[in-house]
């Protein structure tokens, strides 16, 4: 009789914390598979976030060698303007001279 009135009472508390757990394994097993997905996309969002700041210090050199061969080919074009200007005046003061 005492060994079945302490089996009832302990068989219920057995099946109570098997159901607990059960329902805690699976919220738990949901809880790790979001945690699995969130980190992922962390992951992913900080590469992005990586390739697109070395994107843009690509970009930014980029224009700066092109900003910098623009300032050499206007430099060349300046020179050449007043080599020809010079020029052109060498030979009009030429001809003044022959006339």
């Amino acid at each position: 009789m005492f060994k079945n009135a302490t089996t009832g009472p302990t068989r219920q508390w057995d099946e109570i914390t098997s159901l607990v757990a059960e329902e805690i394994t699976l919220i738990l097993g949901t809880l790790r598979a979001e945690r699995r997905a969130f980190m992922q996309y962390q992951k992913a969002r900080a590469e992005i976030e990586r390739r697109a700041r070395v994107l843009r210090a690509y970009q930014w050199m980029d224009h700066r060698a092109k900003v910098a061969r623009t300032e050499a080919q206007i430099v060349d074009q300046a020179r050449c303007g007043k080599e020809r200007a010079t020029r052109e005046a060498g030979v009009t003061e030429r001809n003044r001279v022959d006339v």
